[in-house]
Formats: structure tokens, C-alpha cells, sequence
């Protein structure tokens, strides 16, 4: 069972954000290889939205909100009720079954300069795990079946906005998606330390929509929108170098539908064109360690190809929309290591640990025009091309601990144009907790 709560004053004006929570977690066994597992999550989210700035106002005051943020308590308030049951039984030597079901209930508000937006939205879904694992000619392998499916119904309606008070309605409409998926994986271990693991997936979403009510236009309609059934596949390949090294390599591919919000967006448009994002990944990586992981150095290069690229513009409105725009190249390195500094040999006297990582995105746009501009080969917007991350653990004889953090991001393309850019930036911060020890625990 946990709780917290974080609140922050914010750096601009009309920033502040409240957030707390509560978890429980609990695992019972009906059966000793038959564990029951509940989770519990309930949130209760509330901040406020400053809004975005012209490079003037930055440039007089970089800690003002956007005039009319404060005045129209442009803010959102969110609860959250996340409860899910998984069962765990064997239903032989050889097979396993992992079976869940989930559901989520939200209740969301929110003023913003232009308009005032409520949902109330239930979400449930179940999904189901077979896992056989044996041999085949002396070779471990695995093989995984699974599926799940998703149900969410949610009313959200859209009014007027007087001074952060709820007006006349605008528009008023139910919405019901539904997803599945089917998925498959086998995992085979040849000798000489090689893993090969092979995946497939089925997936399709749908959405519809009832507009009960369209003050603006008078013009009630039902949307009914099914995206076509994706065919998601997966290959990857490991192999040790030695007892504590290995290198992978891996080739898949993936779609992201339009979420619900990119389909009906906050000020109650819908967005009937969109398409599914779609994309190709390729990854080579190396990971070295030491068999206690007082080291760990892990490094990858990756190439991801992004079609039907859905990106956010600005109307004359200041409203936030969406559109598929081209396609994206993405080019990348991440590194990351992490090692014992100093480690006393008690076990639990004082011990120093410290962590880098190191990302270089080189992410640019692809066949992208806008507005008859030709922005291919532009920065993709809102990406640093260059992230460091240092971290600093003090273990003070197991009881407390110190965390010290250095994050550094380089300048960030703030719009497609790349002609406004955010400057780099430096972050430190520092971490103290107490975990108490009780005789006996």
C-alpha cells in the first residue's frame, strides 16, 4: 500500500501543479503454483497550462503565461481508478496461462482559453498468455500465444468558457473504440550462446462516434471510423561473446493508430482523414557486464523509418490540430554505463554508484511540405539532437541515500522551420530519502 503527493509552484506564472496517488498491490495463493495478483491505482491530477509563447513575449518576460491562460483558468484536473486482477496457473509441465482483466474509469476537466472540455470515460479489456517452454533436439524453446481486447465508451462534451466556468454547450458526443490483437512468438536457443526469437501480431482498432449535440452547426451526425486490420512483425537475434558480453540485432515493424484525442480533438473538431502511422525499425547493439552488475555498459545504433507521420499545427484560433505529414528519418545512438564507484565490504556500509547515459538523435523530416514550403531534411520539431544524463548514489549505510543528477539537453527546433530553437540547457537536482529498517524486516 503507497501514497504521495507532489506539488510544484511551477517557473511561469499560472504553472502550478497538485498531484497525488494512491496504490495497493496484493498477491494471494488459492494454490501454491497458482498465484491471484490485484493491483489498485487511483490518481488525482490537477495543473495549470501557461499556454505557449510568441519569441516577443519570451523575449520580455520568459515567466508570463499566455494572456488569457490565467484569466480562462486554462488547467486541467484529472481522477483516475486503475484496477486489474491476473490469474497465474500451469496447466502442465510444459504450459503456463496468464490471464488478465482490467478496468479504468476517468474523469477529466478542462478550461482552456477558447473553450471548456469534460470527458467522463470507462475503459476494460482482458488478455490471455499461453507460454510453452521445452526442447527440440536438445534446443531450449519457447512458444507464446496470447490475445487481448479493449472496450472503452466515453461522453465528452464541450461548452463555452466564462472566466473558468462552464457555459452554453457546443458539442456533445459519445464515443465507443474497440481493439484487438493477436499475437505470436517463438524463441529458439542453438548452441554457442545464440538466442533467435520471432514474433507476429494481428491488430485493429475501430472508433465511433454519436454527436448528440452540435449547437454550432445544428448538425448532429454518427461517425464510424475501422481502421484496417495491421500486420505487425518481428525479428531478433543475440549472441554471448562470453560469460558477460553479447551483441543483438533485431528488425520490426509496427503502426500506431490516431489516439482518440488526434481523432476528436480538445475543442470538440473531429479528424475523419487521418491515417495510421506506420514505421520500420532496425537496431544493432552490444551490452557488456559484470556478473554482480557493479558494470553495465549497453549501446545501440537504431534506424527508424516513420511513414504517415502525424504531426500537431497551430489554426488561426491558437487551436492545437493534427494531420498526417510525410515521413520521418530517424537516426540514433544511446549509450548508457553504470558502475560501483566504491563498495564497502560490510554489504550495507557506505557505497558510491554512478550512472551515464548518452542519446544523439538525428531525427529529420522526410517528403514533408507545409503550407507549399518544403521542410524535407528540416530537424523533426521539438527533439534535442543531443541529451546527457549523470547520476551520483550515496548508500549511507543502507538506511538513507543521496541522489545527485545532471541532465543536459542541446537546443530544441521549435517549429517545423526550424528558425526558432530553444536554447541548451542544464538541469541538476538532488535526491534524499530515508527507508527505515524495523527489527525483524
Amino acid at each position: 500500500l503507497g501514497f504521495d503527493h507532489y506539488s510544484s509552484d511551477g517557473f511561469r506564472d499560472h504553472s502550478s501543479v497538485q498531484r497525488s496517488s494512491l496504490n495497493l498491490s496484493a498477491r494471494l495463493f488459492p494454490m501454491a503454483d497458482s498465484p491471484i495478483s490485484f493491483h489498485l491505482l487511483y490518481t488525482d491530477l490537477q495543473y495549470q497550462i501557461p499556454g505557449g509563447l510568441t519569441l516577443d513575449q519570451l523575449s520580455e518576460n520568459p515567466r508570463q503565461a499566455r494572456p488569457g491562460s490565467a484569466e480562462q483558468n486554462s488547467s486541467i484536473h484529472q481522477k483516475t481508478l486503475l484496477t486489474g486482477l491476473t490469474a497465474e496457473y500451469s496447466l502442465s509441465e510444459n504450459w503456463i496461462n496468464r490471464t488478465a482483466a482490467y478496468l479504468t474509469t476517468t474523469d477529466f476537466d478542462h478550461p482552456f482559453i477558447l473553450d471548456y472540455k469534460t470527458e467522463l470515460s470507462t475503459d476494460m479489456g482482458g488478455r490471455t498468455v499461453f507460454q510453452w517452454d521445452s526442447k527440440w533436439r536438445d534446443m531450449p524453446i519457447r512458444l507464446i500465444l496470447g490475445g487481448e481486447y479493449q472496450r472503452g465508451r466515453n461522453s465528452a462534451g464541450n461548452f463555452g468558457n466564462m472566466a473558468g466556468v462552464r457555459d452554453t454547450i457546443r458539442f456533445l458526443d459519445d464515443i465507443t473504440t474497440e481493439q484487438w490483437l493477436l499475437f505470436q512468438q517463438i524463441e529458439i536457443e542453438p548452441a554457442d550462446g545464440w538466442l533467435i526469437a520471432a514474433s507476429l501480431s494481428q491488430n485493429q482498432i475501430s472508433y465511433k462516434l454519436d454527436r448528440k449535440v452540435d449547437a454550432l452547426n445544428q448538425m448532429p451526425l454518427t461517425l464510424a471510423r475501422t481502421f484496417r486490420m495491421e500486420w505487425v512483425p518481428r525479428l531478433s537475434v543475440s549472441k554471448k561473446l562470453g560469460d558477460h558480453s553479447a551483441v543483438f540485432a533485431s528488425l520490426s515493424a509496427g503502426f500506431s493508430p490516431p489516439t482518440l484525442d488526434e481523432f476528436r480533438t480538445n475543442e470538440g473538431s473531429l479528424n475523419r482523414d487521418l491515417e495510421a502511422e506506420k514505421g520500420l525499425n532496425t537496431e544493432l547493439g552490444f551490452k557488456r557486464y559484470a556478473a554482480d552488475e557493479s558494470f553495465i555498459l549497453e549501446a545501440s545504433l537504431f534506424y527508424f523509418r516513420l511513414s504517415e507521420t502525424i504531426t500537431t499545427f497551430t489554426n488561426e484560433d491558437g487551436v492545437v490540430l493534427f494531420r498526417n505529414s510525410g515521413g520521418t528519418n530517424h537516426y540514433g545512438l544511446e549509450v548508457s554505463l553504470s558502475y560501483d564507484v566504491y563498495k564497502s565490504d560490510a554489504g550495507r556500509g557506505f557505497s558510491v554508484s554512478a550512472r551515464h547515459s548518452y542519446t544523439g538523435h538525428h531525427f529529420l523530416f522526410a517528403d514533408y511540405e507545409a503550407r507549399g514550403e518544403d521542410l524535407s531534411g528540416n530537424r523533426l520539431t521539438g527533439v534535442a539532437p543531443h541529451s546527457l544524463n549523470n547520476m551520483l548514489q550515496f548508500d549511507l549505510g543502507g538506511e538513507f541515500s543521496l541522489f545527485l543528477r545532471h541532465q543536459y539537453s542541446d537546443r530544441i527546433p521549435l517549429n517545423d522551420q526550424n528558425t526558432v530553437f530553444q536554447a541548451s540547457r542544464n538541469l541538476f537536482s538532488a535526491k534524499a530519502s530515508w527507508n527505515p529498517r524495523f527489527a525483524g524486516y
